[in-house]
């Protein structure tokens, strides 16, 4: 499962609770619509977001190719049908009414803990870094806040953006 989510996380920048809330009828034929998050659905300023599959100019975006890839995880793991896009192998959701995620939780646990042991990675990380290096590997703030589903840029700076500024020096004359 972790296969198929991790690479659309990238791409998305969402936090753990949206990309676990992802039904399939969010999936169009052009586009991923995501709704707002429940903590800021009364806020107006917010916006649910539409991740178009192809560019202006009909190029793909990548975008489809990846939910193509979850939904085809889907179908070899799952075994009856369900409203989600990430579920477990009975069609229940990971991400409880409570906005809990213990099931989803476990697994990253377990993922984590054997890629420690069995690869080079050498560093534990959470599924809240990929979301910050999302927001690092894209150049535009603007474009940062936006995947992160940020209203203030300053909180994408201050929360994700991880690397470091380039600053180029003064030159001398």
């Amino acid at each position: 499962m972790l296969k198929a989510y991790l690479p659309l996380k990238y791409a998305l920048g969402i936090d753990k609770g949206m990309m676990l809330s992802i039904k399939l009828l969010n999936i169009h034929d052009d586009h991923l619509a995501i709704p707002k998050r429940r903590k800021i659905k009364n806020n107006p300023n917010a916006k649910p977001k539409h991740y178009p599959f192809y560019t202006q100019d009909g190029e793909s975006t990548g975008l489809k190719e990846l939910i193509d890839d979850a939904i085809k995880w889907r179908r070899d793991c799952v075994k009856i049908g369900s409203i989600w896009l990430f579920c477990t192998s009975t069609g229940q959701p990971y991400i409880k009414d409570d906005d809990t995620t213990s099931g989803f939780d476990s697994i990253w646990q377990r993922a984590i803990k054997k890629a420690l042991a069995e690869t080079a990675l050498e560093e534990r990380f959470t599924e809240h870094d990929i979301c910050a290096k999302t927001a690092s590997d894209v150049a535009d703030v603007d474009h940062a806040a936006q995947l992160r589903g940020h209203i203030n840029k300053a909180t994408t700076e201050k929360t994700c953006r991880r690397k470091a500024t380039v600053v180029l020096p003064l030159k001398r004359d």
